[in-house]
């Protein structure tokens, strides 16, 4: 960032010097971060994007991280599709608070991806040998507005991009930061969250692309510490931090076949009892399940 800042003096300052009389060079504008995601939305281009999802809670010792990485693709009219693996992991203080039977669903990886108005997720059947999608959309629908990963804040979306730039400070070149509320971002939510508000720090490369974001919320949640206990008001704390490569590669999402997938809104019940405790979901959790 230092070397930045000292480039970006040093262009400003620039005099050319080869005659007497003439004129300060002009140095070259420098594009919005909002005005370069806008020229990177081409169908068919896309960027890469690895993510780290941290959750304490406080009276439980150790930490739930989930590990997500995959690929964004650009379609028309705004639209983002993207094909996303996590992984949960679970440090050994707070791996004794669950049973065999939950740290075997929990190791399972879920491999989501999104086409259009459906969201097709594996992984949330453990019992079940190998890939078996479950369809979202509609009624039942996978995460939160917005969320894509553990992710809530989406800086591909040039609107959301715009005010989180509007609201932040920049302390030095390349980084912004400030804090939101989703309820700013998204406004009244249909299916009765809590309106979270997040700290952001935003992070461009010189061509003002965002190449990290690192978003920091707490909420009161409910957790079921073990078997037949009741459930307790616990602070939840999380921190998403993710990182964005490679814009402009050429990405391709491809649904799985109609016959491969399985309408969720049929297996709701059965499938979303909750864990003990409710680490943070990866790449979000379907709207039945959320902590309340």
């Amino acid at each position: 960032m230092r070397r930045l800042a000292i480039a970006v003096a040093a262009s400003a300052t620039a005099i050319v010097v080869a005659g007497g009389g003439q004129a300060q060079a002009q140095a070259a504008p420098v594009p919005s971060p909002v005005k370069s995601v806008k020229a990177q939305l081409v169908p068919g281009r896309g960027v890469l994007i690895s993510e780290t999802a941290r959750a304490t809670y406080t009276g439980i010792k150790g930490t739930f991280s989930v590990k997500t990485m995959g690929s964004v693709g650009f379609g028309r009219a705004g639209n983002t599709d993207y094909d996303l693996v996590s992984r949960n992991q679970i440090s050994p203080e707070a791996r004794k608070l669950f049973s065999e039977k939950d740290l075997e669903r929990l190791r399972v990886t879920v491999h989501t991806i999104k086409v259009g108005r459906h969201t097709y997720v594996s992984g949330l059947r453990p019992d079940r040998e190998g890939e078996d999608w479950l369809r979202f959309g509609g009624n039942v629908t996978w995460g939160e507005k917005g969320q894509r990963g553990s992710q809530l804040l989406d800086v591909l979306d040039p609107a959301v991009l715009r005010k989180l730039i509007t609201k932040a400070v920049s302390p030095r070149p390349g980084e912004y930061q400030g804090t939101i509320t989703t309820r700013e971002l998204y406004g009244a939510r249909t299916w009765g969250l809590d309106v979270r508000k997040l700290s952001y720090r935003l992070f461009v490369n010189a061509d003002q692309l965002p190449v990290r974001l690192v978003t920091e919320s707490s909420q009161k949640t409910t957790v079921v510490l073990r078997e037949g206990d009741k459930p307790v008001r616990r602070t939840e704390h999380d921190v998403v931090d993710t990182r964005y490569h490679a814009w402009g590669t050429r990405v391709t999402i491809t649904a799985p076949s109609e016959s491969e997938a399985v309408t969720a809104g049929s297996l709701m019940t059965q499938l979303f009892t909750p864990l003990s405790p409710i680490p943070i979901g990866p790449a979000g959790t379907p709207d039945a399940n959320r902590p309340r």
